[in-house]
């Protein structure tokens, strides 16, 4: 009996810790969005004014923001009832650029393959990929050698061009 009131005890104090951590958040401040709204990124966050939020809140947050494909940076800190957002919005693909192709429809059949389009973000991990998709089409049609490269052309600090080059091989 003794053991049950201290496990009671225990479960009582431990359930009671999330509640000390937690924040009634009175102000957002969202910093670093361009092309997303306030809005956008209140919905997709799942985050409100004059709710509670504990750590395991903050970490919801940061996942779902992470989720949407719209941030390469997500930082969120939540100090004297305050929620601060930082965010770096990935930047915007303008244009893909194919090169070592003649044929106009394996470059469509390309562009409708990969994950990366263009007016859609440049998403970092999308990139090998991409190029792995690209060598896997070649390799169906008889071209196992075939290189890509792939390089980047800055527009500005929100919109790059992706050049693939490829050598088929032959």
């Amino acid at each position: 009996y003794k053991m049950f009131r201290v496990l009671i005890i225990f479960l009582f104090f431990i359930g009671s810790i999330k509640y000390i951590s937690a924040e009634i958040v009175d102000q957002i401040i969202i910093k670093g969005n361009k092309r997303v709204s306030k809005e956008t990124i209140l919905v997709y966050g799942k985050i409100k004014k004059k709710q509670d939020y504990s750590n395991s809140d903050i970490n919801n947050i940061l996942k779902n923001l992470y989720s949407t494909n719209f941030f390469e940076d997500v930082e969120i800190n939540l100090s004297n009832n305050i929620l601060t957002i930082n965010l770096k919005e990935y930047p915007i693909v303008n244009q893909l650029i194919i090169l070592g192709e003649k044929s106009n429809n394996k470059k469509d059949q390309i562009r409708k393959i990969l994950k990366l389009k263009e007016k859609k973000s440049f998403i970092k991990s999308y990139l090998s990929k991409d190029v792995d998709l690209i060598k896997s089409l070649y390799s169906s049609a008889g071209f196992n050698f075939a290189k890509i490269a792939v390089s980047q052309k800055v527009i500005d600090e929100d919109k790059i061009d992706l050049v693939f080059e490829i050598d088929r091989g032959e």
